[in-house]
């Protein structure tokens, strides 16, 4: 699929609700209870309603709505932080696009920069660290948020790296939990390298790690691995303060 309206074949959708059926009907558990999936992202929830998706899907299906990714939930206080931190002199501040409009108590992100703070959007933290690298002389603040994928086809995802040439990913190499070696996926007649096509697409996620590890060491790895766990403790903790 390359254009927006081939997301919106209906002959396209018929097929592959009809491919869900078929795989639906082999999996033995579905046949005693619903297969539970949750999507996490709030943009996701509203497609889903917007084009009745839950309504194609069979009965053996059940979506479970989450509570919305990292940007969805951000607190307004988390907002006012990056906020205080934007509007100091000499600070570059750069965050992804999607969290620009959150609002904090008084304005945006996207409101201070209108009103002169230096805030730039990137697709990557290894937009920031080449940020830093032209600016020496000022402090650049990336605005860590939990990695998601959730551009809904309308997003860039990050290009290569400019020094890719000096430092490369060197194919094929392992995942960062060393289970699997994973080497230049090919499509078709295409092959893909991140060192030169960038997060062409969702399935050069793992090539787009290593290169992050490469930049940025062990250490930034390590913490997105655990975003997960991390999400759901947040999720804990949110539970017990309701009760």
């Amino acid at each position: 699929m390359k254009y927006l309206d081939e997301f919106r074949d209906p002959e396209k959708a018929k097929a592959l609700i009809g491919e869900i059926e078929r795989l639906v009907a082999e999996i033995e558990t579905a046949r005693r209870r619903p297969l539970q999936i949750m999507e996490v992202c709030g943009g996701h929830t509203h497609s889903i309603f917007r084009y009745g998706i839950e309504e194609m899907l069979p009965d053996a299906i059940e979506l479970v709505h989450g509570p919305g990714c990292p940007v969805c939930v951000l607190p307004m206080g988390r907002v006012d932080d990056c906020l205080a931190l934007a509007e100091q002199p000499d600070v570059i501040f750069t965050t992804f696009g999607d969290a620009l409009r959150v609002p904090g108590s008084k304005k945006s992100l996207l409101q201070a920069k209108a009103e002169g703070a230096d805030v730039r959007i990137v697709y990557s933290p290894l937009d920031a660290l080449e940020l830093a690298r032209k600016h020496p002389e000022r402090e650049v603040i990336f605005f860590g948020l939990g990695f998601g994928s959730d551009i809904n086809g309308l997003h860039a995802q990050p290009r290569p790296r400019s020094d890719a040439a000096d430092n490369p990913v060197r194919y094929p190499f392992r995942s960062f939990d060393g289970g699997s070696v994973i080497d230049r996926q090919r499509s078709d007649t295409r092959t893909y390298d991140i060192n030169t096509d960038g997060v062409d697409h969702y399935g050069l996620y793992a090539d787009w790690v290593e290169d992050l590890r490469l930049v940025a060491g062990q250490q930034i790895v390590d913490d997105l691995a655990s975003g997960a766990e991390a999400y759901l403790r947040l999720w804990e903790r949110a539970e017990e303060a309701a009760d």
